[in-house]
Formats: C-alpha cells, structure tokens, sequence
C-alpha cells in the first residue's frame, strides 16, 4: 500500500508538471516570452520532457553546451533533415500577390535556381542581412553550387552570424522559411557535475535572449534545484532571472534520481550551493540535526576524495547522515542499528561490526571511502566479510561516502528493493 501511494504521489506530482508546461504553450500561443525551466534530477526531467513533447506532437534538439551558434546548427540541422526546405520556398514565392489558385504553381515548376532567385528578389522585400530574404537567397545560392540534401546548412556555412544579435536573427528567418509548426522545440540540459549557477547563467541568458525575439519558440533547460536557488539568490534581480523564474517546474524525484548534486570527483560545490541542498533536505522533512549531519558528511567526504587518511571521518560522518535518514523514512524506521555486531552463527565468537545493519531482515549496508578499493589488502579483507555475511543469508549493500551525500536517493532506492524483496 505504501508503495502503491509512493506511485499515486509521483503521478500526481507529474500531473501538476504537466499542466505547468501547457500553460506555458499557451503563454508561447499568446506571444510571450517564456523558457520552461525543469528543475529536478536530469533524468526524470527529461522522460518528463519526451513525454510532454510527444503529446503536444513535438519534436526537439538536446544540447549540453549553451552555445548560440551551435544551438541553431542544431536546429538547422533539424530542418534540412525533416523537411524540403526548396519545396518551403516554392511555397513561400507562390504567395505572390495577384496570383490565383494554381498559378504559382504552374508558373514555378521547371524554373532553375537563378531564375527563383530573381523571382525571390522582385517579389520579396528586401531585408537585413540573416533575414528572410537573405536566407532564401542563400538557400538558392547553395542549391545552384550543387548541395544537395542539406542546402539549409549549406546557407550558414557559406556566411556564418558573427554575434548573438545575428544569430538570432537567422534562427528567427530559420522559422519563417520552415514555418513555426514544423520548429523543433530546444532543450539545453547542464551535464553531471558541470550544471552550476554559471552554467546556468549563461544558458539562461541565451534562451530568455532568443524568447525575447521568437516568443513563440518552444525553449526549456533542466538544473538543479540547488544551482537554480545558488543562482537566484546571487545578485541583483534582472530581467533574465524573472523570466527564468516564471517558468520553473518543479520535477519530483524518480526512484533513481538524485536528491541534491553529482559533483564530479574531487570538485566541491560552493558554499551557497550547499545551503540549498540543505534548505531542499528540510522542505524534504529533514530536521536541524540531519542537514547538520549532511554538511559534516559532505565535507569530509570531499575532502577524502584529495586526502586518503581522511577516509575514516567522511565514512562515519557519511554512516551517520544515511542512519539519520533511514529513520525518517516510514518504511525503514527503526530497522537498521548503527555499527552492529550481528550473531553469525559458528563464527559468533569473531565479532563482525557492520556500518548499518537489519539483523530481523538479514540486511547490511557498508560504507567505503573512494580510495577504498585501491588497497589491496582492504578489499580483500572486505571480500572475506562479505562472504561471511552472505553464508549467513544476509543482503550486503555497498555504497560509498561521497554518494550518500550526493546519490542519496540512488542508495534509499536499493535499500528499499532489499527490504521490500525480505518482507516479501
């Protein structure tokens, strides 16, 4: 039954993300400038986004890196893929005032590259460089050179926007050829243990700058909720930071998600990242004593990862903060006991002391230092250990210090699978 309401919740809270980014399609619908900010672990995010795409019939580019030229290289790409983009401006010069129904048609088929281009130029007005003229230009220009296939990429490349502004405006001319239909939608999502305040800054400031001038594209990143408050908190509010918090959508964590950041080995998070991580364990029902808990562990697990002779205190530290959170939890509450020493039948008189252990459900968690496995001697004594514990029926679960306080959620789920397979 627990479980069954642990799906109802998730669903539910899915339910309330969904509805967030429709309203934010109808915000684009009536022209305002919006960017879907998914702030949650990268990977229940994304299954979010795929489905939300797919029922709204959308399709869309992924990038890592908040790269304006890349981001319409991508998009560009997009096109010239899925659709003819000489067939688009078939289209588009058949709109030709006074023409009637099947003229254009008729009075476009057969002509050559050249000849478009002059009809291009006599009926479309003239306009800025990166602007819709241009681009049809281009586009002929590139499919009488010979391209073929992909004559949209062919364009950018024979004259690439030097700065943001041009850029934009081609991506902006990329939507008039193609039609604001047939767009792909994009979304920017910050690597682990890359996605930071600034990283998030600088995609922030590009997607709120191409909303600003193409409302109607459909633009989304996914962080952390950490970074994103590390980011809100900092500075002055602006314009980027009111837009970008307009379209927050809060992604309640999968099973296998994390519940606070994936720094990558040996980097450590700044102090402002760390308070929310903290303040995200009390909305999660963490008391005072367990984000203090959560800063000692973090800190001398990270400082283990550069000083082996350090491993000992992050481990504790580390064995304390998952106890803690055990205990919280309704369906681990009061099962495990903090550095055991289980009866192991023949072998009772040689004590084995386990970092955590359900002796009713024959469950044993450990909890290893990063340099752990580097000592030959160490893991072959924990070898032994283990198969001592599993000769006397116990699940062994491993985990190391750095992701208790990283990759909480991951560990909470396999302990969980343990104790529901015992009961079971």
């Amino acid at each position: 039954m627990k479980q069954a309401t642990a799906i109802g919740d998730s669903q539910a809270e899915a339910g309330v993300a969904w509805r967030q980014l429709e309203r934010h399609r109808q915000r684009r619908a009536e022209m305002i400038p919006t960017v879907s900010v998914l702030a949650g672990g990268p990977r229940r995010a994304l299954e979010l986004w795929r489905e939300w795409t797919a029922h709204a019939e959308s399709d869309f580019v992924l990038l890592d890196r908040p790269e304006v030229g890349e981001l319409v290289r991508r998009v560009v790409r997009y096109i010239d893929e899925k659709h003819d983009v000489l067939d688009r401006i078939h289209l588009h010069l058949g709109r030709r005032p006074g023409w009637k129904e099947g003229q254009a048609q008729a009075s476009l088929a057969g002509k050559t590259c050249r000849e478009l281009q002059w009809l291009l130029e006599a009926t479309v007005p003239d306009g800025p460089v990166f602007g819709f003229q241009w681009l049809c230009g281009q586009v002929l220009r590139a499919a009488r050179a010979g391209a073929t296939g992909h004559v949209l990429q062919a364009a950018f490349e024979g004259c690439a926007p030097r700065n943001l502004h041009d850029w934009i405006a081609g991506l902006h001319s990329v939507r008039q050829l193609a039609g604001a239909e047939r767009m792909p939608a994009v979304l920017l999502l910050d690597r682990p243990g890359e996605g930071d305040a600034g990283w998030l800054e600088t995609a922030g400031g590009l997607l709120t700058s191409i909303a600003g001038e193409i409302p109607s594209l459909t633009l989304a990143l996914i962080t952390q909720p950490a970074a994103l408050s590390a980011y809100l908190g900092r500075g002055p509010d602006t314009r980027q930071k009111a837009m970008l918090k307009e379209g927050v959508v809060e992604i309640a964590p999968g099973a296998n998600e994390d519940a606070g950041l994936r720094p990558a080995a040996g980097e450590r998070i700044g102090s402002a990242a760390q308070e929310a991580v903290v303040d995200r364990l009390g909305e999660q029902g963490a008391g005072p004593r367990a984000r203090e808990l959560w800063k000692t562990a973090y800190e001398q697990a990270t400082a283990a990862l550069e000083d082996p002779d350090r491993a000992g205190g992050a481990r504790s530290a580390a064995e304390q903060f998952l106890y803690d959170r055990l205990e919280t939890h309704p369906n681990t509450a009061g099962l495990f006991v903090l550095n055991g020493k289980p009866e192991l039948g023949a072998d009772r008189d040689r004590a084995v002391e386990i970092d955590l252990v359900c002796e009713p459900l024959r469950i044993a968690i450990e909890v290893d230092g990063y340099y752990h496995f580097r000592d030959a001697d160490a893991y072959r004594r924990d070898r032994r250990k283990d198969l001592r514990l599993q000769k006397q029926g116990f699940v062994v679960i491993r985990c190391l210090a750095i992701d208790v306080v990283t990759r909480l959620e991951d560990i909470l789920a396999d302990v969980a699978a343990a104790v529901a397979w015992r009961r079971d």
